[in-house]
């Protein structure tokens, strides 16, 4: 596996793909935004595809304590929407 392309998910530590993750990055203006692309510039934090990823992020305050902004919970909950659209 070409160990350039993988990258770790801040809640779980796990090496993955980067495919197989979201992206985010703090936008000045906007606070963190999903990186759908993977393509925006600045430090990029990823998060498994996962629910239980998810929530853990949300329940450590990931997000506050690598870009130093506060999320909201409704954040969160719109990712955990995607992801179950992702699996049907």
């Amino acid at each position: 596996m070409n160990q350039k392309c993988e990258r770790m998910c801040a809640s779980c530590r796990a090496h993955e793909q980067k495919k197989n993750l979201f992206r985010f990055v703090r936008q000045s203006g906007v606070g963190v935004v999903l990186d759908n692309e993977q393509r925006c510039a600045g430090r990029g934090v990823y998060l498994c595809k996962k629910h239980a990823c998810i929530a853990k992020a949300a329940k450590t305050n990931v997000f506050s304590r690598i870009f130093k902004v506060q999320v909201p919970n409704v954040f969160f909950a719109t990712l955990c929407d995607q992801v179950a659209k992702g699996d049907e």
